[in-house]
């Protein structure tokens, strides 16, 4: 993303045009590459105002969280404790398997709850987006409810919980999170809970193998580790420490850098003694910036010559697979129609491309669906794997 990016920056400006970049999370990586100089050292990039407008600072209110650094348990009594005391709170969990085993966790303590993530149908995802920001967005009913989501909860969606509880991530998303935190309420200060990391040598040396190529599984509890960073996770996890609260803007260009910023990330593996997987991290980067330059068109060619690349994805990985059903099913909130699945395409692999799924009810409610010599089932948790 960060090739593709610069590349259409590089290329607007060179037209004559401008470019007006608007994050709040924006790191000095990316504004240099953007600016087309070269990169400021990390206590330079450190003295860099924020927020700022032409690189002039900009006056806004101080915006302030509790926060802690605590384990699973610890954090689930806290959910529980804040819906039955009236409160709405978010657990943003990182893969879809985590977010379904705590959802399932608060309601057999007898919890309410509701799940959100991305393997639900296009029509389900809408009704779950309405009935969230009818709950926690603006003049919401604010009914006390737990929401277990996955990043599906993290952007785009204005909501505004009384709890925040994360997994842990780098600074740069644990702050679009923490912006799901008194959304309306800015005065208030709200409490945001990070988890504890697992077992992290073990998972250092798996996101190792990993970038290595090699096989490697994450040990319980490590499952964000697949989604992001190992290292700028966990250098975001050491700036946490001993800190009671985030206040923003005054913590952000410190957190963002010290989870974005190279010099910072080298440093954090050199103290951990993680330099190989500094090493091989930084080089897989390298990689795949010339993997999104082989996609790009080279305008000053002839469009007839351009090599011809059919896909080239922004954010790396397979995706997922949209599959028409030979026969609708009916949605388990609505009952209204569903005649494609978004199934991940790693699950997909022995099967040929534009097998239509079959679905059935599965006698508990939802449904099972086929495809190929695949089985799933389709139901109130989204799409699962049979078995």
């Amino acid at each position: 993303m960060l090739e593709i990016v610069r590349s259409l920056v590089r290329r607007q400006l060179a037209l004559g045009g401008h470019c007006l970049l608007m994050s709040a999370t924006l790191g000095e990586v990316l504004r240099a590459e953007s600016q087309q100089r070269p990169r400021l050292p990390l206590a330079q990039a450190l003295a860099v105002p924020y927020p700022a407008v032409n690189a002039l600072s900009v006056a806004v209110a101080t915006v302030r969280s509790s926060l802690r650094v605590t384990g699973y348990a610890t954090a689930l009594g806290e959910v529980v404790a804040c819906v039955r005391g009236g409160g709405c709170a978010l657990v943003i969990r990182s893969t879809v398997d985590t977010a379904t085993a705590t959802y399932q966790e608060l309601l057999a303590a007898g919890v309410p709850a509701m799940l959100h993530h991305s393997r639900y149908a296009d029509l389900d995802r809408q009704t779950l987006d309405a009935r969230l920001v009818g709950v926690i967005g603006k003049g919401g009913t604010r009914v006390p409810l737990a929401i277990v989501a996955t990043q599906t909860a993290e952007q785009s969606l204005d909501i505004d919980a009384d709890l925040l509880v994360s997994d842990p991530a780098p600074s740069d998303v644990l702050l679009q999170r923490r912006g799901r935190l008194g959304r309306h309420r800015p005065h208030q200060v709200l409490p945001m809970l990070v988890l504890e990391p697992q077992a992290l040598e073990e998972t250092a040396a798996v996101a190792l193998r990993l970038a290595q190529g090699q096989r490697g599984k994450m040990p319980a509890g490590s499952e964000w580790a697949y989604v992001y960073d190992v290292l700028a996770t966990l250098a975001t996890l050491e700036a946490l420490r001993g800190k009671d609260r985030i206040a923003v803007p005054d913590d952000v260009r410190v957190l963002v850098e010290t989870a974005t910023h190279p010099d910072s990330l080298q440093a954090f593996a050199q103290r951990q003694g993680w330099l190989p997987l500094w090493q091989e991290t930084w080089g897989r980067r390298l990689t795949q910036r010339q993997q999104a330059q082989g996609g790009l068109l080279d305008w000053s060619r002839p469009y007839a010559e351009q090599p011809v690349t059919e896909a080239v994805p922004t954010r790396l990985g397979e995706g997922s697979v949209t599959v028409e059903l030979g026969v609708a099913l009916a949605s388990p909130f609505t009952g209204s129609a569903i005649e494609a699945l978004p199934v991940p395409a790693r699950w997909l692999r022995d099967v040929a491309p534009g097998t239509a799924g079959v679905p059935a009810l599965d006698g508990a409610g939802g449904y099972r669906v086929d495809i190929g010599q695949r089985r799933f089932n389709y139901g109130l948790l989204g799409l699962r794997r049979a078995g």
